[in-house]
């Protein structure tokens, strides 16, 4: 799970495994430790609200939105909300479901 913080922007990126693990009704947290500070400490769960909440560095993502991304090949887009003038962003990373290494043909 990756955390992007940006001004008026936070953004939220899972694989695929990690996604399916919030539908299984699992939570998923990361932490930063930073030198001489408390951690940056970050989480992730899926709920039964319609719309998804952030409250500090914890996004709860609707678990019907989260099925819908996972149902079909998630999106580039991903799902957002807005907060004021925060921009909330949560993905499925698309770039982890390649293959590994490339078919080669024979003639």
């Amino acid at each position: 799970m990756k955390l992007k913080l940006e001004p008026n922007h936070i953004g939220f990126k899972l694989d695929r495994a990690e996604a399916e693990q919030l539908l299984a009704g699992q939570s998923l947290s990361a932490q930063l430790d930073l030198p001489g500070q408390a951690p940056l400490v970050w989480s992730v769960c899926a709920g039964f609200a319609r719309d998804m909440k952030l409250e500090g560095l914890n996004l709860t993502v609707p678990r019907h939105l989260l099925a819908a991304e996972l149902a079909d090949r998630p999106s580039r887009a991903g799902l957002t909300a807005h907060t004021g003038h925060l921009v909330i962003a949560f993905q499925i990373d698309l770039r982890r479901e390649r293959p590994v290494g490339r078919e080669v043909r024979h003639a």
